[in-house]
């Protein structure tokens, strides 16, 4: 009995179950697109403004944000960074700073990067910690503090360790921007239909418009002197009724309805 009450109530229920069942799916494949599009665009825009690999720029993002360190705080951190290697000002190796570089010379911004912010963080006098901070990092030198308060151990232990599905790597980074530029050229094609459709709408619905002023102008005309059959007769002497079918012809043209169906021949009040 049990058995048999249950599949009642799976035959009566199933439908709208698996309705909801599936409004929840594409809901939260929603979302996984719209999170895995930030996530892969956000460290392609990090790279391209620091020079660090796309792969390393998503690990410095998420650990970053861990640690309440936005993006732009970091972006910003790492480029002033750059800049101050490469005007080599700023007595670097007195603070302990040690700039990696790649086989071909280059620098590696973060190798270097990493270095940089744990050794300054190691400064004990307080006063020289801020100043060697603010001559590497610039004004987001506050803003990476708390980064700056991790030993090197730990924080390669907290970037190595971000997950592997928020690493973004350079194939996943073409996929994004595929992604972006296909949905980029489908609004730009929905645009120009919009505005095709309403180029051609445009006509019809002021003639429309025009008409029902003009059957309210005549109405009113006559105020509260006349009966009923008065008002509409007076409407319909107007030219009011008469832009009205038109225009709605014009938009049967328009929207290509069939005529038959949709257009109004101007005697049909008459009749």
């Amino acid at each position: 009995a049990g058995i048999g009450g249950m599949g009642d109530m799976l035959k009566q229920n199933a439908a709208p179950a698996a309705l909801a069942a599936g409004t929840a799916l594409v809901a939260f494949g929603v979302k996984s697109v719209q999170a895995f599009q930030d996530t892969a665009l956000a460290a392609g825009k990090f790279s391209d403004a620091t020079g660090v690999a796309v792969e390393d720029s998503s690990r410095l993002i998420e650990v970053a944000g861990d640690i309440g360190i936005s993006t732009e705080s970091m972006q910003g951190a790492v480029q002033k960074f750059n800049k101050t290697v490469a005007d080599g000002k700023a007595p670097l190796a007195d603070w302990g700073v040690e700039i990696v570089r790649a086989k071909d010379g280059t620098v590696d911004a973060y190798e270097s990067f990493i270095n940089a912010a744990t050794a300054i963080g190691k400064i004990e006098d307080p006063a020289k910690r801020a100043q060697a901070a603010q001559q590497t990092f610039g004004k987001s030198y506050g803003q990476i503090a708390e980064l700056m308060k991790l030993s090197a151990t730990d924080l390669r232990k907290k970037l190595d360790g971000v997950s592997e599905a928020k690493v973004i790597d350079e194939g996943e980074l073409g996929k994004a921007r595929s992604f972006r530029d296909a949905l980029d050229n489908l609004g730009d094609i929905v645009g120009d239909v919009a505005v095709s459709i309403g180029e051609a709408l445009v006509p019809a619905l002021t003639d429309i418009a025009e008409g029902i002023a003009d059957v309210n102008d005549a109405a009113k005309a006559l105020g509260a002197e006349g009966g009923i059959g008065d008002v509409l007769g007076a409407a319909w002497d107007s030219t009011g009724f008469k832009k009205i079918i038109d225009g709605l012809n014009e938009l049967s043209d328009a929207l290509g309805l069939n005529e038959a169906e949709w257009k109004v021949s101007p005697t049909a009040f008459d009749e």
